[in-house]
C-alpha cells in the first residue's frame, strides 16, 4: 500500500520558479481530474515579479504552506524556468521534515528537490512538470504516465533504454537533477552527500564546454568522490557551434576515462517527451540491462 492510498488525493500546485498563466495549465488540471486528484492552487500561483512568479517571500510562503496543510497528499511544481534556488533559504525545513509529501517537478526544481533531500531528509520525484508535459490537449508520454502511476501504487519500475560501457551490477541512493542547478549548489548546504550514490545529471541547450565545466566543478568541489556510477540523461539541444570543439558523446567517453566509477549514458531522463521519474534521494539499482526503480512511497524520508 502507497502513501497515496491512506491519504486523501488532493494536490497543491505550486510555482517556486518561473511565472504562469491561467491556462497554462488546462490541459493539466483535466489529467488531475481525471486520475482522482483534486487540485488546490497556491496563494500566489499566478503572481509575477520580474521574471518570478512572485516575490522570494510569496514563493516560499507558498512552499511552506503545502507542506504545513494536512488536506494535501502531493504537491506539483508547475513549470521551471528560474527562481527556486532563492527560496532554498527562506524554508522551513523542520516543518517540511514532520510532513511527508510526494513532490514532483523537473528541470530548475532540481535546486528545491536536493534542498529537500539535504536539509529535510525528504524523497521527492524528478521527472514531471505539469506545464511542460501537458499542454493543451496533450496527453503525458508512456514513460511518464507509466512511472507516475507506479509512483502513486507504490510499485517499482524499470528502464531498459540506456547504455553503458560494461555489463553493471549496482545498486544504491539515487538523485536526479539538471546539471546546471546542481553545479549551482556547489559551496551551499543545499547541496545533498553524493558519495556512495548513483548521479543522474541532463541539461539542456548549454555546449559541450560547458557541459564539461560545470562537471570539473562538481569534481574539483570534492561531490563525485565515491560515486557508484554517474548517468547521463538526455542533454537536448546540447552541441557545438564549433564541430571542432567535440561532441556530447565524445564528452561522455572523455568523463567514462576520467571517474573511477561506470558511466551510463542516453538514459531517458531530461528535457525531452518521453522520460522516466526519479525518486530524488530514493533507491535504484543497476542489474546488467535493466535499471529497477523503487518510488517507496510509504518511506518518504531517505533512511
Amino acid at each position: 500500500m502507497s502513501m497515496f492510498d491512506t491519504l486523501n488525493s488532493k494536490a497543491a500546485l505550486l510555482a517556486p520558479s518561473s511565472s504562469l498563466k491561467e491556462n497554462d495549465l488546462t490541459a493539466a488540471r483535466s489529467f488531475l481530474s481525471s486520475s482522482g486528484i483534486e487540485s488546490i492552487d497556491s496563494a500566489h500561483l499566478f503572481s509575477r515579479e520580474r521574471f518570478l512568479a512572485g516575490s522570494d517571500s510569496e514563493r516560499s510562503a507558498d512552499i511552506n504552506a503545502a507542506f504545513s496543510d494536512t488536506d494535501i497528499a502531493l504537491i506539483f511544481t508547475v513549470r521551471g524556468g528560474y527562481g527556486a534556488m532563492r527560496v532554498l533559504d527562506k524554508l522551513d525545513y523542520d516543518l517540511i521534515s514532520q510532513n511527508k509529501k510526494l513532490l514532483f517537478g523537473l528541470s530548475d526544481s532540481s535546486a528545491l528537490q536536493l534542498a529537500l533531500a539535504s536539509q529535510a531528509n525528504l524523497k521527492s520525484f524528478s521527472g514531471l512538470s505539469l506545464t511542460y508535459d501537458l499542454k493543451k490537449d496533450q496527453q503525458l508520454s508512456p514513460k511518464i504516465r507509466d512511472c507516475f502511476n507506479s509512483i502513486l501504487k507504490n510499485e517499482v519500475y524499470t528502464e531498459t533504454d540506456f547504455e553503458s560501457f560494461e555489463a553493471l551490477e549496482i545498486e544504491g541512493r539515487v538523485y536526479a537533477s539538471c546539471l546546471t542547478l546542481l553545479a549551482s549548489l556547489c559551496g551551499s548546504p543545499y547541496i545533498p552527500d553524493l558519495r556512495d550514490s548513483i548521479l543522474i545529471i541532463e541539461d539542456v541547450k548549454e555546449e559541450p564546454y560547458r557541459i564539461d565545466r560545470m562537471i570539473q566543478q562538481l569534481k574539483l568541489s570534492g561531490h563525485l568522490q565515491s560515486l557508484k556510477a554517474l548517468i547521463f540523461g538526455a542533454f537536448n539541444g546540447c552541441t557545438s557551434k564549433d564541430p571542432g570543439d567535440g561532441s556530447m558523446m565524445e564528452l561522455v567517453a572523455d568523463w567514462n576515462k576520467q571517474l573511477d566509477c561506470p558511466v551510463i549514458y542516453n538514459f531517458p531522463y531530461g528535457h525531452i517527451k518521453d522520460r522516466v521519474i526519479i525518486p530524488v534521494g530514493g533507491h535504484l539499482k543497476i542489474a546488467k540491462e535493466t535499471i529497477f526503480i523503487y518510488p517507496e512511497t510509504d518511506q518518504l524520508t531517505i533512511n
